[in-house]
């Protein structure tokens, strides 16, 4: 289902417990697309937290007035609980992808691109909440500082994403971390990470993190993009239709063919991050000198 206009299309009155994809683009949305029990979204009223019940795709791109997806203010239980693909593009004034109370319990596939407003793209309370993410691919949103934010007050314990299989960061220019929070980090079975065009990550987490099966990077540099490799086209978004049924072996060596690659240093992925931060500024500071040089 593709809608182009929506401002008073989600109410009390409107439901879709069927509905199986549905893309919003180029629409003249409201501030917030979804305000929560006035349009059914509550757990308090089964009925209407039906709404979205059977929903498992849902796009949008385009829309230039939305600055929240959901309201902060309100409380979702059940609603989009079955959702198991979510892309968000070329929406320049969106905050985040979601507040902190928000669950994604079932999602596999989160692709973002090209939101410029976004400071961070979760909270730590969501991150907790993507238990069966598999697929992450983040690039092109020009504020964005962490992945994850770090906010204040934060308790110590551990965020685990444990599905999660191939992340993808691309052409994030203030990016500096992935999370520089307190929480220890882990990933049991990431085993391909792409990042480029990132000149400000020194790090990909302050505090201490696992990931076992993962030996190397994907990088990328303008020479490679200029000959036609497009990062979001390269990885495989399969459709809702097979989401459940994974390939467990879908993301292997593969992932990294043709590709230029950095062997983890130490077994550490910080480490790597941070020697090629390191190597990028003094490549800078030499090429800086050479043309001052020629002057």
């Amino acid at each position: 289902m593709e809608l182009t206009y929506t401002q008073n299309m989600f109410t009390r009155k409107v439901s879709f417990p069927k509905l199986k994809n549905l893309t919003l683009e180029g629409c003249a949305t409201n501030n917030v697309l979804w305000h929560g029990k006035s349009e059914g979204l509550h757990g308090g009223d089964d009925e209407l937290t039906c709404i979205f019940s059977g929903l498992r795709g849902l796009t949008l791109s385009e829309l230039p007035n939305l600055v929240h997806v959901w309201d902060e203010n309100c409380q979702i239980d059940r609603a989009f609980l079955n959702l198991l693909s979510l892309e968000v593009l070329k929406c320049d004034r969106l905050k985040n992808l979601a507040p902190s109370w928000i669950s994604f319990r079932n999602l596999m596939m989160l692709k973002v691109s090209k939101c410029h407003g976004m400071v961070n793209l979760l909270t730590y309370s969501t991150a907790k909440s993507l238990p069966q993410l598999k697929i992450m691919c983040i690039g092109i949103c020009n504020s964005m500082t962490e992945i994850i934010a770090n906010e204040e007050n934060e308790p110590e314990g551990e965020i685990v994403f444990s599905q999660l299989e191939a992340l993808d960061i691309c052409r994030l220019p203030r990016l500096a971390s992935f999370y520089s929070g307190n929480f220890m980090m882990g990933f049991p079975k990431l085993k391909y990470v792409g990042i480029s065009h990132c000149p400000e990550m020194k790090s990909f987490s302050q505090r201490a993190l696992s990931t076992p099966q993962l030996h190397k990077l994907a990088l990328l540099d303008e020479e490679w993009e200029d000959a036609g490799y497009h990062r979001a086209d390269d990885l495989e978004w399969p459709d809702d239709s097979i989401a459940s049924d994974f390939d467990e072996e879908m993301f292997d060596d593969n992932m990294y063919r043709n590709k230029p690659v950095q062997e983890l240093m130490e077994c550490d992925i910080n480490t790597t991050i941070r020697h090629l931060w390191e190597r990028d500024q003094i490549g800078l500071a030499l090429q800086q000198l050479f043309t001052e040089e020629q002057v």
